[in-house]
């Protein structure tokens, strides 16, 4: 339908708010009076451009395929609209890069909202083919030269760090790639490239993060009180709702049955924003619920966790509360018989094109080789596999790491919970509606040995022969439960 196909570059302007413009414009231009839908609209719509925009409407199919009602709404717009309908519609498409920045001005001008053209610069970095084109360094330096708006000229500012870490990260990995699998002879150049690459990753992201809080951490020892350790999980929980609340009740009824030693999270720590680590959020969100287990919890990135200043906050928020502690956007550290790893599977997100970082993958690598725990349990956000889909980034860049090296994968993400057969080996579970939402299982996938659509948390314990790993539901009651030897 072309409600959908016509927002599929930018994203950022629903139909009525296009409307909005169209209704400002129409006591200065002619306005379609309401007609029945006929056969020909396509045609018509085409019909009401001027030549040069009839002709390049044409080539990208601008009206083709589109439902009635879009259509039905389309007809009634003035003809500067449906100008402004083809710029927003085409400006993703590859080789209409010209176009688009040569006219520009022309749909988006000073009677169009501004946050219409800021929009446009925050959406062209995610293009190829607006990164890699000349002409967009020249536009968003006018932009941000000259643009009487300080939020466009700050977006257009933004788009030019983004697009020249992207041109950078363009050069240093098949350079990187070239000389990395002869490591031994090449370290001090991979050794480098690798923190380049990474650094450019944080850029790309729009990760605000000093330097010392990007570093691994050195293994340390979490609290356990004996051999055998009793660990609280829970993913995607921070919303501050009714169901997160529900589960976090449960979490302290079952640490009351038989005490956790400590916790860690899956990810989607916090649904909103953080201003700073003194935010009240913290303490309705994450203190109010969990602190009365008096444990504490070893979090990772989640992609809502994963903007701006945000993950620069939850690592500051472990100076405040000893309950939560967030050295790094990946570290490792032991407990009992196991040893955890809780990576960061966020670098890179728009459009999965990193989910792991050279400099991550094989500080992974390298700290699963020389562990010598009895059980090496991972633990991130991102799933490579569920009932419903699969990630073929994470199979491709996560798996082969595990592969003989780790015995569990657990992860959120996805708001259900389930066990997966093991892939390469690895044992996958995914615990990811500790507060957020319930998402559709397919329980009878082959690959699946538990899936549900409930609300829960899971407990993992360990001594030196069994690794168990149990999912409850926000009524504690266990649903599943799977136990491994050794």
């Amino acid at each position: 339908m072309f409600h959908r196909t016509f927002h599929e570059f930018v994203l950022f302007c629903g139909l009525a708010a296009c409307h909005s413009v169209a209704n400002a414009q129409a006591s200065n231009a002619h306005q379609m009076p309401p007609a029945t839908l006929k056969p020909d609209a396509p045609a018509q719509l085409l019909q009401r451009l001027t030549n040069e925009w009839k002709t390049t409407a044409a080539r990208y199919h601008v009206f083709e395929n589109i439902g009635a009602l879009e259509a039905s709404e389309l007809l009634k717009e003035n003809d500067d609209y449906l100008h402004y309908a083809v710029i927003e519609q085409i400006s993703g498409k590859a080789g209409s890069e010209e176009f688009v920045a040569s006219h520009l001005d022309d749909v988006l001008g000073a009677d169009v909202p501004g946050n219409t053209r800021l929009r446009l610069f925050e959406r062209v970095v995610y293009s190829d083919n607006w990164v890699s084109s000349a002409l967009t360094v020249p536009l968003l330096e006018r932009e941000a030269a000259y643009n009487a708006d300080p939020a466009i000229s700050l977006a257009a500012v933004r788009a030019l760090h983004v697009i020249e870490a992207k041109r950078a990260l363009a050069i240093v990995e098949p350079r990187l790639r070239s000389i990395s699998y002869e490591y031994k002879d090449h370290k001090a150049e991979v050794d480098a490239l690798e923190l380049e690459e990474e650094q450019l990753l944080y850029v790309v992201d729009g990760i605000s993060l000093p330097g010392f809080m990007m570093k691994s951490q050195p293994v340390f020892r979490a609290p356990a009180k004996g051999g055998a350790i009793r660990v609280a999980m829970m993913g995607d929980f921070g919303t501050r709702g009714e169901d997160q609340h529900k589960v976090a009740a449960a979490m302290l009824e079952e640490h009351r049955k038989k005490p956790f030693d400590f916790g860690l999270t899956l990810g989607d720590n916090f649904y909103f924003n953080l201003e700073g680590p003194d935010d009240p959020g913290f303490k309705i969100a994450f203190e109010d619920l969990y602190g009365p287990m008096g444990i504490t919890f070893f979090p990772v990135f989640g992609n809502h966790d994963w903007g701006g200043s945000l993950a620069a906050t939850e690592i500051a928020y472990s100076s405040r509360n000893s309950h939560w502690r967030f050295p790094a956007p990946y570290y490792t550290y032991m407990a009992g018989p196991a040893q955890f790893f809780a990576i960061n599977t966020q670098f890179g997100t728009d459009g999965e094109q990193h989910l792991f970082s050279a400099l991550q993958a094989r500080w992974l690598q390298a700290e699963l080789d020389k562990s010598t725990a009895k059980w090496k349990i991972v633990y991130g956000h991102m799933p490579p596999s569920t009932s419903m889909w699969q990630s073929y980034r994470l199979m491709e860049d996560l798996m082969p790491i595990l592969q003989g090296r780790a015995d569990v994968y657990i992860s959120g993400h996805v708001h259900n919970l389930e066990q997966l057969k093991p892939i390469d080996g690895v044992n996958l579970f995914i615990i990811g509606s500790s507060g957020r939402g319930e998402v559709k299982v397919n329980a009878s996938a082959p690959e699946v040995l538990f899936a549900k659509e409930s609300y829960g948390f899971g407990v993992l314990e360990a001594d030196d022969h069994d690794l168990t790993i149990r999912i409850l539901g926000e009524d504690d009651k266990e649903m599943h439960s799977a136990t491994f030897h050794k």
